[in-house]
């Protein structure tokens, strides 16, 4: 009867050790999995620009989660808009913003002379950034520039080096 017990006791602890592990490990891929998965949904952008303004206006920050390109569809140009600058920008609450064109920090305007997507060449991760975002001004003509990005780019698209 002894030995029973001991028998239906080990695998009772055998059986909670074992739930244990698994809940343990399946919870470590979902938090590694979380991490590692591109953020690649689209937000939306739109600005006036007028080739008289020399700042760049950015769109707002959003995790950069892999060293991919970032992405960037230029949807439309109104009101004689044929042409934009856009420059690809890193944010973190420890370093505030810095240009990420090139990974000694020099800001890159990548000049777009037609709507289309785009895979823009960044350093945000390798410079420590935790967030990116893109700056946009017009190279021709004064009106509305309107698109889509995203921080990390999972297709193919053209790339801006």
């Amino acid at each position: 009867m002894r030995n029973e017990r001991k028998r239906v006791s080990n695998k009772v602890i055998t059986g909670i050790m074992t739930f244990m592990l698994m809940v343990s490990v399946f919870g470590v891929c979902d938090l590694v999995s979380a991490k590692a998965a591109p953020n690649t949904g689209d937000t939306s952008w739109s600005f006036n620009v007028s080739t008289s303004n020399t700042s760049w206006q950015f769109t707002g920050v959003r995790e950069k989660r892999d060293d991919s390109k970032i992405y960037v569809h230029w949807q439309n140009g109104y009101n004689g808009v044929s042409s934009i600058y856009i420059t690809p920008y890193g944010y973190s609450t420890s370093k505030g913003s810095g240009a990420c064109g090139t990974d000694g920090g020099h800001e890159v305007s990548y000049k777009l002379n037609s709507t289309g997507k785009y895979s823009v060449t960044n350093y945000v991760n390798e410079r420590g950034y935790t967030h990116a975002k893109i700056g946009i001004k017009s190279a021709v003509g004064n009106g509305t520039a309107k698109g889509v990005w995203s921080p990390d780019s999972a297709g193919t698209y053209t790339v801006l080096y």
